[in-house]
């Protein structure tokens, strides 16, 4: 823990790594490593016997005692008991605590035959009972045979499929078939047929509201603590007392963030029809008033009261961008998104006066851009999440581009670099081929 909480206190970022246990590869590395290196002065005679046998009786007696108490009395290694455990009833902790002391014991036992063998083989070199290279062999066959028993464990024969299954790795169901078959230029799809929240399977096919992964966006991981996960919950209740096909459009009634999130349909069951939301407010929607609110507490706090359709709640730093300015309730207005990619979209505005848009894309100003009229336009955060803009009057495209300034930056010095190492390359290349036969 000292070299651990070193790198913790010490190296920058270090702490924000998902498993910090890692600094245990440095052991995996170095200890194997000294152990060749002094292998290799034992053999080139390097060390007198005296000073080496000592040692070496101590290391095994410590290393092979060791493992023969946690053979013979595994207990003393522990509870065998987590924190999770607890959630378990108690045969099957019984169970788990009988298998984990078993595989104390099996690998215990077999620690004690690699040492014992291990040493051995050294002291017969330095003995000389056997020669250099059949001793390097054995020794060379026992580390073999350790590490493909254990790798074995993780990467076995069962974890291999077919080409057929690893060009196709998942499954196309008959909601995904369905959902496929709209066209519509932008949509997300909630699955509630699998785990959400820790299956990425859906964003195979689909804009997922949910999926996996290691690095999460705050916010978003805060919607969904807040609001996300109690309005499926909700849906899930609804979904239990619907008795007609005829009930189904209240299922999204009153859902503001799965709506504004622009959920238009939701897979309940893989092999049925997936459930359309006609409340699903689209890819981008203008609103004809807003709140403010005090701080972002209050602003996803807010986000149950509203009715996202009509109203966006907007945190109060973002104030001065609107102020000074009425909005105008243009009913003619209308904004749409006509075309999108990973880094860009582009949106199509017509109204008559001040409209505020909300689009259902994640506010993330560290490299989106907004740009009307080929000059960059003002953009700001409303409904925590979303990104908005007010729009003045007239007939013209929106678009968004992700034009992060560390990889741009990042790009042209890679650029430039590579320039000069050609050239130095070429430099090179002259100087030793070329140069010398003109002379």
């Amino acid at each position: 823990m000292s070299l651990t909480d070193f790198f913790l206190d010490y190296f920058p970022g270090y702490n924000k790594f998902r498993t910090v246990t890692m600094i245990l590869v440095i052991a995996g590395f170095t200890l194997p490593l000294f152990a060749i290196l002094t292998l290799q002065k034992i053999l080139n005679r390097e060390i007198d016997r005296k000073a080496w046998l000592k040692p070496l009786a101590w290391s095994v007696g410590l290393t092979a005692g060791i493992s023969l108490i946690f053979a013979i009395i595994p207990g003393v290694a522990g509870s065998f008991v987590s924190p999770v455990d607890s959630q378990f009833p108690d045969w099957l902790q019984s169970s788990l605590i009988a298998d984990r002391q078993s595989s104390l014991q099996s690998d215990a036992i077999r620690s004690v035959i690699f040492i014992l063998l291990g040493a051995g083989v050294v002291w017969a070199i330095v003995e000389e009972k056997i020669k250099v290279n059949t001793a390097l062999l054995i020794l060379g066959g026992l580390i073999l045979i350790d590490m493909w028993s254990v790798d074995k464990r993780y990467l076995n024969d069962g974890l291999f499929v077919s080409d057929q299954v690893a060009k196709n790795p998942i499954r196309e169901t008959a909601a995904d078939r369905a959902i496929l078959l709209d066209n519509s230029a932008d949509f997300r799809v909630l699955n509630i047929s699998v785990s959400t929240f820790n299956d990425a399977t859906t964003s195979y096919f689909h804009q997922s509201i949910g999926g996996y992964h290691g690095a999460k966006m705050r916010r978003y991981q805060e919607l969904i603590d807040f609001h996300i996960s109690k309005e499926m919950g909700l849906l899930g209740q609804r979904l239990e007392k619907i008795k007609s096909e005829s009930g189904m459009d209240s299922l999204f009634l009153g859902l503001n963030t799965l709506n504004m999130l622009n959920t238009k349909y939701v897979i309940y069951n893989p092999e049925a029809a997936p459930i359309l939301n006609k409340h699903a407010l689209g890819s981008v929607w203008l609103v004809s008033k807003y709140k403010i609110a005090e701080n972002a507490d209050q602003e996803i706090a807010s986000l149950k009261v509203i009715d996202p359709a009509h109203e966006a709640v907007i945190e109060k730093k973002f104030q001065p961008l609107l102020s000074g300015v009425n909005l105008n309730d243009d009913p003619a207005g209308k904004i749409t998104l006509t075309q999108r990619s990973l880094n860009k979209m582009t949106y199509h505005y017509q109204g008559n006066g001040n409209q505020l848009a909300v689009f259902s894309a994640i506010y993330y100003p560290k490299g989106w851009n907004a740009y009307v009229d080929g000059k960059i336009t003002p953009h700001f955060e409303a409904d925590y999440l979303l990104r908005s803009m007010l729009l003045q009057r007239g007939n013209y495209d929106i678009v968004f581009k992700f034009e992060p300034a560390s990889f741009l930056v990042g790009q042209r010095i890679s650029y430039w670099i590579s320039i000069l190492l050609l050239l130095l390359v070429a430099g090179l290349f002259t100087k030793k081929y070329i140069l010398p036969e003109k002379r």
